[in-house]
Formats: structure tokens, C-alpha cells, sequence
């Protein structure tokens, strides 16, 4: 009796699957995907879901780390980033990921051409945790991710605050190069869109600094917490 019990079974699951003597097919139920941001600033939370732009950018660097002086950059800083901001709201929050590579590698490699083949993007994007670029577009030494957002100060003034120094090149910033030690961004998942684009969920915490007026020290700092973001990402031929 027990040897018929996998048959018995198998015979009540495939009646279960037909109806009127056709088999019934049962589809996956697909999750709609929901472009979407939030972060908390001073305990106001922040969010959004209108994607206005992404895209890609090639930028000077320092493969080691940056120099006080202005010499020749031997890297170029490949990036990609998408920018998302609420339509009737305060929010908005700019990602940028980029990675460095020396000019003498990818001048060996494509013949005096400095561009990327197919599996150098990939590495843009992967699962796992980024570091913060804190000289992003200044010297561009650190591979990772930079944030842009935006917050409402005390009074109902808007302000832009990034992860890093916004300050023109050499002038005093106070945004050191452990700025961002105790913080984090973890991209979760790395996706496809049904038509084939790739999509990252991923959560941060940060701290970001910003101006008031029109100096260039840093005169803003803030704690940005619970972040999370859900967003497409563009791959464009360099």
C-alpha cells in the first residue's frame, strides 16, 4: 500500500491541474516594478517616484588618491547614474556609481582607445556593499557610489546636499576623506526589467554636507537615515 501512495498522489495532483479534461496552465503572477526613493533627514521623511534622467560619464582621476597640486590624471572615472525626485514634493535623490581605470591598461587594451568592453560595466553593478567616492568630481581617486538629495531647512529653504566635497578644486573643503566612515549603501538586488534593462533596490545610510550662501566651505552637515531606492539603471556605449 505504501509503494502506491507516490502514484495515488501523482494521479490527485495532475486531476488538480486540468479542467473539463485540459490541463490548466498556471501562470507566475508578475509584481508590477515601482520606480521609488525615501530618506530621513531631522526625522522628516523623504520620498519620491518619477525618475527625470539617468546616464553615463567619463571623468579625469587619480588612480592612488588625489594630489594637492594640479598635475596630469593617469585614470579616467567611468560612471552611471540616475536622478529621482517627487513631482509634487521636496525630495530628490541623485545616484552615481562609477569605477576608475588607469589610461596605460585600457590604452593596451583597445589600441590608444580608452573605452570599456561589456563585462567592465557589469562591474559597475553587482550585489554587496559600494564605498562612498568622497572626491567624487574632484579627483575621482575612490571607486563607489556618491548621493545627491535634497532637504527643507528650518525656515522652508531647500537645500542640495551630497556625500561629498562640492567645493571647486582647490579650495578649503571640510569634507575629510573618512567622512563617511560610518556609513553605508548596499545594493540588494540587481534586476531585469521585462524588457531587458537592468533595475537595483538598495539601502543607505549617510552623512551629507551642503552650503548656506555662497561660500565654499561646508556649512550644512546631516545624518541621512532608512534610505532606500528602488531605480532603473542606463548602460550607454562610452
Amino acid at each position: 500500500m505504501k509503494r502506491l501512495l507516490p502514484l495515488i498522489f501523482a494521479v490527485l495532483l495532475l486531476v488538480s491541474c486540468q479542467e473539463n479534461g485540459e490541463p490548466v496552465i498556471q501562470e507566475e503572477a508578475t509584481e508590477e516594478l515601482v520606480w521609488e526613493f525615501s530618506y530621513t533627514i531631522d526625522g522628516v521623511e523623504y520620498t519620491g517616484n518619477s525618475v527625470n534622467g539617468n546616464g553615463t560619464g567619463v571623468l579625469q582621476a587619480y588612480y592612488v588618491s588625489h594630489k594637492p597640486t594640479f598635475e596630469e590624471y593617469d585614470s579616467l572615472f567611468f560612471m552611471v547614474s540616475t536622478t529621482m525626485r517627487e513631482r509634487s514634493g521636496d525630495g530628490s535623490l541623485k545616484v552615481i556609481l562609477g569605477k576608475k581605470y588607469l589610461k596605460e591598461q585600457l590604452k593596451i587594451r583597445t589600441g590608444n582607445h580608452y573605452t570599456l568592453y561589456e563585462e567592465d560595466r557589469r562591474d559597475f553593478i553587482q550585489e554587496g556593499m559600494y564605498p562612498f567616492s568622497f572626491d567624487y568630481d574632484r579627483h575621482n581617486s575612490q571607486d563607489g557610489v556618491a548621493l545627491e538629495l535634497a532637504m527643507l531647512d528650518e525656515n522652508e529653504h531647500r537645500h542640495i546636499l551630497t556625500t561629498h566635497s562640492t567645493a571647486p578644486y582647490g579650495f578649503e573643503t571640510l569634507v575629510n576623506d573618512d567622512a563617511q566612515a560610518d556609513s553605508s549603501f548596499e545594493i540588494l538586488k540587481v534586476g531585469t526589467t521585462p524588457n531587458g534593462n537592468t533595475y537595483i533596490e538598495a539601502k543607505f545610510e549617510a552623512t551629507v554636507f551642503g552650503f548656506e550662501g555662497n561660500g565654499v566651505k561646508t556649512s550644512i552637515q546631516r545624518e541621512v537615515t532608512n534610505g532606500f531606492v528602488r531605480m532603473p539603471i542606463s548602460y550607454m556605449d562610452y
